[in-house]
């Protein structure tokens, strides 16, 4: 009885052991924001929830972003879908290095464009979108623009291409077969 009780207790003391060093390596075990703000799109797959907000934060630590998305589901300020005369509008188009989760919207290259170009046009009304989604491939970007994107009325569309997974995004999971 003695014995089993001293198997029982450091297997006990094992695990505590176990745990403690998983807490001090992935000190936040709550949900991530990228699982929660994702959803599915019947369309073009994947979409960020409308009006979703929360911490995205790495499983072990290296940025912890406050993100929000607006009603449309972009990361941004709330935009209405007609453009208003006086502005030019650009929407960007791309997966998660656009979307740039990881980062405050303040550093993202989206709004580094619209801080920049507001600088040099000083006269210009300009707006830059960012219609970044997490998982997007080309065809998922094109799926976005054809059902919705068009709808703000861009004067000019980028498509942020990246070389890493964009191509094998298309070919693993199409959305155009």
């Amino acid at each position: 009885l003695s014995r089993l009780a001293l198997i029982f207790l450091g297997l006990l003391l094992s695990l505590a052991l176990l745990e403690a060093g998983f807490r001090i390596l992935y000190p936040n075990p709550s949900p991530r924001l990228i699982n929660q703000g994702l959803q599915f799109h019947p369309i073009y797959e994947l979409a960020f929830t409308p009006n979703a907000a929360g911490w995205n934060t790495s499983l072990r630590g290296e940025y912890s972003t406050y993100v929000k998305f607006n009603s449309h589901g972009l990361r941004g300020p709330e935009l209405p879908y007609p453009k208003p005369d006086t502005t030019y509008r650009i929407l960007v188009l791309g997966d998660s290095v656009t979307a740039a989760l990881q980062v405050p919207e303040a550093e993202t290259f989206v709004r580094r464009l619209e801080s920049q170009l507001r600088q040099q046009y000083p006269a210009l009304n300009i707006e830059v979108i960012n219609a970044g989604v997490v998982g997007y491939g080309t065809d998922n970007a094109l799926a976005y623009f054809v059902n919705e994107g068009y709808r703000y009325e861009p004067d000019l569309l980028l498509l942020a291409f990246f070389i890493g997974n964009d191509l094998t995004d298309n070919i693993w999971r199409p959305v155009y077969r």
